[in-house]
């Protein structure tokens, strides 16, 4: 099937084609006119429609696929909810329509449970007065990206590559509970930091869990994951407000330790919720992503990558990757396999950094077994051999040496700190059989993985073009919404409409302390527009409950400000907004659409939807025709030019 078949960014496995079904077959419901089954591909069949209230579309929908169908949902005005539980046989998550906004008898997947945590109190770092921290980090990340020989470390850096021939993760033990320390109060959180402080630990495995509300959008962090290869913790930055302001003090030290590495997969988007939400600088990371990249591994998702490095319960680990990874990070309480998927993300990664290092240098590390066999042991010996081995056709590793290479300590200095600490990550070893920080740092396929590491450490929260960074995303969600309904007649005024709205979401976020994104989402607010275009409104909203109705046809659950639970201490807000939305509404964005929940149910079953769409696709079909024929005259004008 070609590319061009299909149909947005996130447009799943649905082709136009099944679009347009898909489309037709939701227009006859909202109707209220019956339609046969709707067969998408084998295996995959839509149930046939009647009078009834509600139809529950079949399981086999793929993930991708249903979130595309929720959003035709919204533009065809018919509610819509997920039920069931994901990757789960018995009782397999699928769809279930509306007519009336009614669903007896059906328990409604939310996206957030209302009440479940409060706004108010989780301020980020970035937009609190001592903000502007971070500086004198910054400038130590640069100068390790511009000489990542220096995130070699002469004392714990050195490797017994040929004990490390055998070795995969399948020699961790398995993730445990009692392994794992849940930190829910300041108490732990500082016991944690001391457990850190005197353990001496060189490398540390951490990760976040957020929750976005698109893909274009920093989400506000949930949960910290960190591993010292002997115990794992898992910091609830959400289960009180004091563990949320108390992590920069009590953890942040250990980010800043250029002596210590951070290992992460993917780091990029974490590095900058955590500079954004409590001031914290990576220094001196190992991207194991970036690693996965250059040592060119076919699939390069850290559960994948884990398999690849021999994880016996590598299975286990992507069937929980692909239940808790997009779940919603700020209901509480976590589900016990979520907090093991948690610590799944980070138990492994102080091992897989190492056997990644033995892959990167296996140049080194064979030349280094070549000249012990030829009993060259001293450095200008190995240089020679390194000149031999590029004389014969190897990679050229000398082109970069120079710029790589860092000045060791002194060798009776390295030799003594290495023996107190117990031999260098492998105490007992036979002296002289390690691979020393001075030979890794020729490594090219390792400098250049420190490199692309600590450029992902430099990608910090600004908000000094915060602005800016909000119109680009603005425009990346608009341009996909814009891409499923092609036949929209979006207005200069609907741009200002949004714009009001995207100022009220500040005004709220700074008023409750919190990052914007965390009152409701950047698409949430283009689809509640999508909606006015769509005349989706009855009549000018007079209060909340008027547009509540219009709401949940997007959303059904109201997450966020919206959410119906008084804990969310939401009602000032909300009340704004309808103002926001009355303000920027005219005559002409009412056409018979939502006409709200109950008894009555639906009149005119999305009609106004219905209607703006055909409006769309007729004045689409005349600016075409206009083209085609302004066209045909300057084709037959050229065309007399050319014989005159």
């Amino acid at each position: 099937m070609g590319r061009n078949d299909r149909v947005g960014k996130r447009g799943g496995r649905l082709t136009k084609a099944e679009i347009s079904k898909v489309a037709e077959y939701l227009d006859k419901f909202a109707k209220g006119l019956g339609s046969g089954e709707l067969v998408l591909r084998e295996g995959v069949v839509f149930p046939a429609t009647s009078a009834a209230n509600n139809v529950q579309l079949p399981h086999g929908l793929t993930g991708k696929e249903r979130k595309f169908v929720h959003d035709l949902c919204s533009q065809c005005s018919v509610y819509h909810i997920s039920v069931g539980e994901r990757d789960s046989s018995s009782n397999p998550r699928r769809m279930v329509l509306s007519r009336n906004g009614k669903f007896e008898g059906y328990d409604a997947v939310s996206a957030m449970s209302n009440g479940s945590f409060r706004l108010r109190g989780f301020k980020p770092y970035a937009f609190s007065k001592e903000g502007e921290g971070g500086r004198l980090e910054t400038g130590v990340v640069q100068d390790l990206r511009d000489n990542p020989g220096r995130c070699v470390r002469d004392i714990h850096d050195r490797f017994d590559f040929a004990t490390m021939k055998e070795i995969d993760l399948g020699s961790l033990d398995k993730v445990k509970e009692e392994d794992v320390v849940y930190v829910d109060s300041l108490e732990k959180l500082r016991e944690c930091g001391v457990y850190l402080r005197d353990g001496g630990f060189g490398e540390i495995g951490f990760d976040l869990e957020m929750y976005n509300w698109s893909p274009f959008e920093l989400g506000m962090v949930c949960l910290m994951q960190l591993s010292s290869g002997e115990k794992n913790f898992v910091v609830d930055v959400l289960a009180d407000v004091e563990v949320w302001k108390g992590l920069r003090e009590e953890l942040g030290w250990i980010f800043a330790d250029p002596s210590v590495v951070k290992i992460g997969h993917g780091i990029s988007f974490d590095v900058k919720a955590l500079s954004r939400d409590f001031g914290i600088v990576v220094v001196n990371a190992f991207d194991t992503h970036e690693a996965a990249k250059v040592l060119g591994l076919e699939r390069v998702g850290l559960a994948h990558v884990c398999a690849e490095y021999g994880l016996p319960e590598g299975e286990e680990y992507k069937e929980l990757k692909k239940k808790w990874q997009s779940s919603d990070w700020r209901v509480r309480p976590l589900d016990k396999d979520q907090v093991l998927y948690g610590v799944m993300d980070v138990h492994y990664l102080v091992l897989l950094r190492k056997l990644m290092i033995r892959d990167l240098s296996r140049e080194i590390w064979a030349m280094e077994e070549g000249a012990r066999e030829a009993s060259l042991g001293g450095e200008e010996e190995f240089k020679d051999a390194l000149e031999r081995h590029e004389s014969v056709g190897g990679d050229s590793l000398r082109s970069s040496l120079h710029h790589f290479e860092t000045p060791p300590q002194s060798e009776g200095e390295d030799e003594e700190k290495v023996e107190e600490m117990g031999g260098g990550g492998g105490g007992g070893r036979e002296k002289g059989k390690d691979v020393k920080a001075a030979r890794l740092r020729w490594s090219e396929s390792l400098m250049k993985v420190l490199q692309l590491s600590q450029a992902r450490c430099l990608n910090i929260y600004d908000g000094s073009n915060r602005d800016r960074k909000e119109t680009n995303e603005v425009y990346k969600i608009l341009n996909d919404v814009k891409m499923r309904d092609q036949n929209m007649i979006w207005k200069p005024r609907h741009d200002d409409l949004l714009k009001a709205m995207l100022k009220w979401r500040r005004d709220a976020g700074a008023r409750l302390e919190v990052d914007e994104s965390s009152i409701c989402g950047t698409e949430y607010l283009v689809k509640i527009v999508r909606a006015v275009v769509l005349k989706q409104f009855t009549e000018k909203p007079r209060g909340w409950e008027d547009v509540k109705s219009v709401i949940k046809v997007i959303d059904f659950t109201l997450n966020g400000v919206f959410g119906d639970s008084e804990e969310v201490q939401n009602k000032e807000f909300v009340e704004g907004f309808v103002g926001v939305l009355r303000g920027g509404m005219v005559e002409e964005d009412f056409d018979g659409g939502v006409r709200g929940e109950g008894e009555g149910g639906r009149e005119g079953g999305g009609e106004g939807g219905r209607r703006g769409r055909e409006e769309g696709l007729k004045s689409v079909t005349v600016v075409v025709a206009v083209a085609a024929a302004v066209a045909l005259v300057g084709f037959v004008l050229m065309k007399r030019r050319r014989r005159g």
